[in-house]
């Protein structure tokens, strides 16, 4: 189910990688992205795996 307030659902593919609906936000270019401060990855499947970064705010 998609919350009442979602006005926008994208389709985030990372060709030969992952293929995600997602309503979070997103760069233009990954060029806007500062370094990360940290990072964890999780198994989320036989070949998939989530990435969780923070960043610092810019």
């Amino acid at each position: 189910m998609i919350p009442e307030a979602v006005t926008e659902v994208r389709l985030v593919k990372i060709a030969g990688f992952d293929e995600e609906a997602c309503a979070g936000t997103h760069v233009q270019n990954t060029a806007e992205i500062p370094e990360p401060i940290t990072f964890e990855w999780h198994r989320k499947g036989a070949k998939k795996r989530r990435i969780k970064v923070m960043l610092p705010t810019v």
